[in-house]
């Protein structure tokens, strides 16, 4: 049973490492494509093309939306693994809890901060900036239109 546990222990600390550099690396590519969609938007308000910068604002806020929902589903994976390993972590060693790594992260994860604003940017706040931005450029080219 304990060499059963290592192996179990060992995998779900590989897939809990996995998921972590996952989900870094797909808010990396959250930020990298607003700055690239903003460049873009950039470029068309010079040249004035005021339907093409709507349409670049409406297809920086879908593939946002669509980037958060894949985020969303490596956080449902992580969280889930990240429950096994620290379940595996009480039954390897159940009087050392508070030395085990991943009920440590846990613990002193931002998740279970207080500042509910804290909160929201540090989990989401790739994608708020980005919401934040692409409904600003919507309206500068609505009323930009209205005129």
């Amino acid at each position: 049973m304990g060499e059963l546990m290592d192996i179990l222990y060992k995998e779900a600390s590989n897939s809990v490492r996995h998921y972590s550099g996952a989900i870094f690396t797909l808010k990396s590519i959250t930020i990298a494509q607003g700055f690239a969609l903003l460049a873009a938007q950039g470029f068309l308000y010079k040249s004035q093309d005021t339907i093409l910068s709507l349409g670049l604002a409406f297809f920086g806020l879908f593939f946002t939306l669509a980037l958060y929902l894949i985020g969303s589903n490596l956080m449902g994976h992580f969280n889930a693994v990240l429950g096994a390993a620290q379940a595996i972590e009480k039954k390897l060693c159940p009087d050392q809890n508070d030395l085990a790594p991943w009920s440590a992260l846990e613990k002193s994860s931002i998740r279970k901060a207080g500042n509910p604003f804290v909160r929201a940017m540090t989990l989401h706040g790739h994608v708020i900036l980005l919401l934040v931005a692409f409904f600003s450029l919507i309206l500068y080219d609505v009323f930009t239109l209205l005129r």
